[in-house]
């Protein structure tokens, strides 16, 4: 789904065609990009080993991501921190109530 260029989650120019084709530009480079990634990695693991591969990349990749993860959670969760109703919400009052703001 979030790979299709042309899926109705990604259409959010109904009345511009320039717009939705533009966006499916985006989608289908963004592909592209995907898929060299992986290409390099995939290359990478053949040159110097899948062990070498799972040391060098995947476990700081995971490190890295559990502590986004782990911090992003505990800014969206502190006690402190005021909850908005939609109509209250602006981005100047989200931005000036973070946790690291206090």
């Amino acid at each position: 789904m979030h790979f299709n260029a042309f899926c109705t989650c990604f259409v959010s120019c109904k009345h511009s065609l320039t717009c939705k084709l533009s966006s499916a530009l985006q989608i289908v480079l963004s592909d592209f990009g995907l898929a060299a990634a992986l290409y390099v990695l995939y290359m990478a693991a053949q040159t110097w080993g899948w062990f070498w591969l799972i040391k060098v990349y995947v476990v700081p990749y995971l490190f890295v991501n559990f502590w986004l993860v782990t911090i992003t959670y505990l800014q969206h969760t502190h006690p402190n921190l005021p909850h908005y109703e939609d109509d209250e919400w602006d981005w100047l009052r989200g931005a000036l109530a973070t946790v690291d703001r206090r």
